[in-house]
């Protein structure tokens, strides 16, 4: 089984800062810990290098706003920087389907800002997420009630590696995009010149990743771009179909 230790290890190796035969120094095995859990804390920036992610739920109360994060309302292991998408379930009591309905995901403050009356209780057809810090903002509006059950979608992470663990909870494309991105920063670290070789494999890797984790979801176009006739089209400047 390849562990942490063994990637360091072999990047150490690729770089040129430990030779054929050579043991790691313990610094320089924690200095590559440490370099590669950054690389991770970038990489759970960027949505095409993470290969899941997680359907949160909360049943609404009726309240304005819900924290997202480590003992948030919605708990999650690290606080998300953004949520992807979300929908809203209708909780009918002894009904087995329970309707979905989408949520819009409001993507500035300013729009969240225009909506006159925030306070209005209804179905809850959008929502801000505000990024704060120990735990996120959910803003809900309409505000919804009990009978309604929230589901925001939010990027899976990778946690920070430990040397006691082995890396068989990531798939095995990973192994190689660990090696040699954490390669191309050591040596960058260790003042070594880059090489083109693992400069390129690092980039493959990473289109490797992409390419395994890209999801594009089908174009939904608005009601009133859609043609409904002969003659049918839509006025720019009304934002109406004519």
């Amino acid at each position: 089984m390849t562990t942490i230790r063994d990637i360091i290890t072999l990047a150490l190796k690729d770089s040129g800062i430990v030779g054929v035969g050579q043991t790691p120094l313990a610094e320089d095995i924690n200095d590559g810990l440490t370099r590669l859990n950054l690389m991770l804390g970038q990489w759970n920036g960027q949505r095409w290098l993470l290969y899941h992610q997680l359907d949160k739920s909360l049943a609404l109360t009726g309240a304005q706003t819900y924290t997202i994060g480590p003992a948030g309302d919605i708990v999650t292991t690290q606080t998300p920087s953004q949520i992807k998408s979300a929908y809203v379930r209708q909780v009918i009591p002894s009904v087995a389907a329970q309707p979905d309905w989408p949520v819009t995901v409001i993507r500035a403050r300013e729009g969240y800002n225009a909506i006159a009356l925030k306070t209005i209780a209804s179905v809850p057809r959008y929502l801000y997420y505000d990024h704060t810090l120990p735990k996120g903002t959910i803003y809900v509006w309409p505000l919804g009630s009990s009978s309604y059950e929230l589901h925001v979608i939010v990027n899976d992470v990778i946690d920070a590696f430990t040397l006691a663990y082995d890396i068989a909870g990531l798939p095995g494309f990973y192994h190689e995009a660990l090696l040699y991105n954490l390669s191309v920063r050591l040596r960058t670290a260790y003042g070594k010149p880059q090489s083109p070789g693992v400069s390129s494999l690092a980039r493959s890797s990473l289109a490797t990743l992409r390419s395994n984790n890209v999801e594009i979801p089908e174009l939904d176009m608005p009601g009133a771009l859609v043609p409904h006739g002969i003659g049918s089209r839509f006025n720019v400047f009304t934002g109406e179909g004519a």
